[in-house]
Order: C-alpha cells, then structure tokens, then sequence
C-alpha cells in the first residue's frame, strides 16, 4: 500500500475534525497507528531501495573497471605473442637471406677457383700467359667476393644477439611447457588414484547397505 506523507496527514486532519475527541476514539486511534506504521514501512522500504541503486551503481562502475583491465591485460597479451611470433618470423626470414647469399657466394667462389686452376695450368705447364685484361677482370671479381665475406660477417654478427634471445625465451617456453605438462601428468595420475579410492569405498559402503537391509 503506498501512501503519500501529504496523505497521511490529510487524513488525521479529516479524523480530527469528524470527531470531537480523537483520544477518545480508540478504532481511529488504531487505523492512524496502523498507517503510521505502514507509511514508515514505505519510507524504510524507499530507503532501502535508494541503498540497492546505490550499490548496484557502485557494482556496475566496478564490473566495468574490472573488464576495462582484463581488455587491457588481454592486449599486453596479444602484443607479446605477436612480439615474440615476429622475432620467429625475422629469424625464419634472416635465414632465409643468409642461406641465399652464402650458397650464391659459394658458387662464385668455386667458379673463381676453377678460373684460377686454369690459368696456373696454363702458366706455369703450359708457359701460356693470360692477357692484363683478363687477369684485371679475375682479380675484379676475387675482390668483389672479399667485399660479400666481410658483408655476410656483418649480417651475422648484427642477428646473432637478437637470434640468441629469441631462442632463450623459446627455450625458457620449452621448459615451462614441460614443467606445465609434467605436473598435469602427476595430477592426473593422483586423481586417477582418488576416483579408485573413491570406487573403492563406495562399493563397500554399497555391501554394508545391503547387509544391513
């Protein structure tokens, strides 16, 4: 029952009014009381749900923080998994070059042996002398090869301690997968032992129920 106090007080006015003494009057003595009550059951009742929107506000401004935080979290996540999937990926693609440029090296290296083989055969067995422009152009390209060797040396030096650091934490990951599934494994095997433990006792309580019946 809702009752306003404009209400309430119109009423004990009416009361008032329509008998001569209301301390004499005891039914109206009990309704006015009975009212009274109810009204302030009403207003503690107001009060309480004031309290309930209040919490709950306070409830909803928490969840909110709370998932505002797990977002965050989540993406430092997925930053750190694509980090390292990106330092896998320069590794795979640093091999990649280094494996190109080395074996075309290699190539060219082998080709200028065979090139120099020939002409010692030809100088120094055959008395053959090779012309200046061919000799120029043989040692051009043994120069050449020198500059690749000291660029590869480079390359290898600049990616060696970021490939180092990059098999650590993948070493680091290898190690905590295994202490992971190591421990799943123990706790497994020590639940298996509870559920025969557990299959145990409840078959002997079964037969003692039977007995007993």
């Amino acid at each position: 029952m809702t009752l306003g106090r404009n209400s309430f007080q119109s009423f004990s006015l009416h009361q008032k009014t329509s008998s001569g003494n209301v301390l004499s009057d005891i039914p109206s003595l009990r309704v006015l009381k009975d009212l009274k009550t109810q009204f302030d059951e009403i207003q503690n009742l107001r009060d309480d749900l004031g309290e309930m929107r209040q919490i709950y506000g306070q409830f909803v401004n928490q969840t909110k923080t709370t998932f505002d935080t797990l977002r965050e979290q989540a993406t430092s996540v997925r930053q750190m998994v694509s980090k390292i999937g990106g330092d896998r990926a320069y590794i795979d693609k640093g091999k990649g070059t280094l494996d190109n440029r080395s074996q075309n090296l290699l190539t060219r290296i082998e080709d200028l042996q065979d090139t120099v083989d020939a002409v010692k055969t030809d100088v120094l067995r055959r008395k053959v002398s090779p012309n200046t422009r061919f000799l120029l152009s043989l040692k051009t390209g043994i120069d050449t090869t020198s500059g690749e060797l000291e660029s590869l040396n480079e390359q290898i030096r600049t990616v060696k301690p970021m490939w180092k650091k990059t098999w650590q934490n993948e070493l680091q990951n290898v190690v905590e997968e295994q202490e992971f599934l190591r421990y799943q494994e123990e706790l497994v095997s020590d639940l298996q032992k509870d559920y025969v433990a557990l299959s145990e006792i409840l078959l002997h309580l079964e037969q003692v129920i039977s007995l007993q019946q």
